[in-house]
């Protein structure tokens, strides 16, 4: 190594380590607010606040889906590419916010407070998710890994925690639903502080393969939170609040485990989108990002399903509530170690241009999923817990081989 490489080599060690750092914070704060919402608010209000903001997250999938395809344009200096996205994510948060205020409005003129509180809530969540994301998408790819990351990460997770009692003392009949809009207003907010000038020079030009692109990534993002929020929403007309606390609970395990690879391809994404951008794809250089994403996945995802197998009591007592927690976390325990050991074959081949392929494999994953549940005629969180399990592995599993397929080796 030369001494000219050095000051580079410690700017990448710590743009990984300050990005890993708040990886860790907010994957702490969202386990303590877990943890608080089911104790404090109790387990029906937290599953109210739950469906909140699973109804906001599936309004905004339109928005959310573009978060891989605003940074593989960012990332390569698309402009054209980066404000068509933009421009379209703006006109749906637009229709979003007209949508749901007039609902809010009607609601309430018709004696319907509570609901009128729970749409006002979704409607907000579903703002914040999907402008912070694009936000981010865009700061991430630019090299602004601090704004990249900071509002959903730390600060949501924060002011989430800081919601509740706020919620708890002002309206307890709808605390749930009241924290999780106060949450998503705050992180909305900070879009007034974050950078403008993420995106590449250009205007918005002719994109042949738009209508193919954002369908595809539509359809992603629309089957992924059919599964992970959509099922909440069914569990709570089936089955009641206390059964989405518990199936949130279960889910919140999986997304924590799995801290390290979503760390991973948060950071490597760009990189990987660069590397296969050209005629002539650097395909080694993919196969060693792939490899770090693999490890750091695992240093997250062993431990936790060392956990989930063979103590599972020590998360219900941390939990509390009387959840009952133990056949849901040894289902958990698959998806984890899986998704780890798949490592980011899904960025991979999204970053390539192959979202339809992805596409393709979510979507006979939910048909799977939803008719093993509609035939098992299992009742509760553990169905769709398990449900979800029986989507997250063939995701997986399947787009390891669809990427050697297409792309030629093994990553």
């Amino acid at each position: 190594m030369t001494l000219g490489r050095l000051p580079g080599l410690i700017r990448g060690r710590q743009a990984v380590l300050t990005s890993a750092t708040v990886r860790v914070g907010g994957a702490a704060l969202l386990a303590i607010g877990v943890v608080l919402g089911v104790r404090w608010l109790g387990a029906e209000q937290f599953g109210l606040s739950v469906v909140a903001l699973a109804a906001g997250q599936l309004v905004a999938f339109p928005m959310t889906a573009m978060e891989r395809l605003v940074i593989r344009a960012v990332a390569t200096h698309d402009g054209a590419r980066a404000r068509h996205v933009v421009r379209r994510v703006l006109g749906y948060a637009a229709l979003v916010a007209v949508v749901g205020s007039l609902t809010v409005v009607g609601l309430a003129l018709s004696g319907k407070g509570d609901l009128a509180v729970l749409i006002g809530a979704a409607t907000v969540s579903a703002l914040s998710a999907g402008l912070v994301t694009t936000a981010q998408a865009a700061c991430r790819a630019s090299g602004r890994l601090g704004w990249g990351q900071m509002p959903n990460e730390l600060l949501r997770p924060a002011v989430t925690i800081l919601a509740y009692p706020v919620a708890l003392a002002v309206a307890p009949g709808v605390s749930g639903a009241l924290a999780t809009g106060l949450a998503s207003a705050a992180t909305l907010a900070v879009l007034l502080l974050m950078p403008r000038d993420v995106l590449p020079a250009g205007e918005v030009g002719l994109v042949t393969d738009a209508p193919a692109a954002l369908g595809a990534f539509l359809l992603i993002s629309a089957v992924a939170l059919g599964v992970e929020r959509g099922y909440s929403l069914v569990l709570s007309a089936v089955s009641g609040p206390a059964e989405v606390a518990a199936f949130t609970v279960a889910l919140r395990v999986i997304q924590l485990a799995n801290f390290g690879q979503a760390f991973g391809t948060f950071f490597y994404s760009p990189a990987v989108a660069a590397a296969l951008a050209g005629p002539e794809a650097e395909l080694n250089r993919v196969a060693g990002l792939a490899r770090r994403v693999r490890v750091v996945g695992l240093l997250s995802a062993l431990p936790a399903v060392v956990l989930c197998l063979a103590a599972p009591s020590l998360v219900e007592a941390v939990v509390g509530g009387g959840l009952d927690l133990g056949p849901l976390l040894a289902v958990v325990s698959i998806p984890v170690l899986v998704a780890a050991l798949g490592g980011p074959a899904q960025v991979i081949m999204i970053m390539a241009g192959q979202e339809r392929a992805v596409a393709a494999i979510y979507l006979l994953g939910l048909v799977v999923s939803a008719g093993v549940w509609w035939l098992s005629g299992m009742v509760g969180a553990l169905a769709a817990t398990t449900a979800m399990a029986v989507a997250f592995v063939p995701w997986n599993v399947a787009q390891v081989f669809a990427a050697r397929l297409l792309l030629g080796r093994w990553f």
